[in-house]
């Protein structure tokens, strides 16, 4: 009996492990896809419609001037901004789960991106 329960704690170990692996792994993978997903996002929600080359003759020019007679503009911003916090707040729960070392250089490459 003592064999048999060493035995389910051992495989039961090794089930925890290996559970815990393919948690880590997929949460690489999240992470890596929320980040890509947060450049998009930047990328189509304020480089593209606020592009500095289109407004660069233009001194003391902020987001609000760009945005204060355009409601879709200003709607688009808006919605850009809680989407970039609810991908933030989902990359913190997953960076969370992710472990080693290739999880921490896909936190810093898309920090340095950004």
């Amino acid at each position: 009996m003592l064999r048999l329960s060493s035995l389910a704690q051992t495989l039961l170990w090794d089930l925890r492990r290996v559970h815990e692996q393919l948690t880590s792994t997929t949460a690489i993978g999240a992470l890596a896809a929320l980040g890509a997903l947060s450049a998009l996002l930047y990328w189509w929600g304020f480089a593209a419609p606020f592009s500095l080359l289109a407004y660069h003759d233009r001194p003391l020019l902020d987001l609000f001037r760009l945005v204060q007679f355009k409601p879709e503009a200003r709607a688009l911003l808006i919605s850009v901004f809680l989407a970039q916090g609810a991908l933030y707040w989902l990359g913190w729960r997953v960076a969370q789960r992710a472990q080693g070392r290739l999880a921490w250089w896909i936190v810093v490459g898309w920090a340095l991106l950004f």
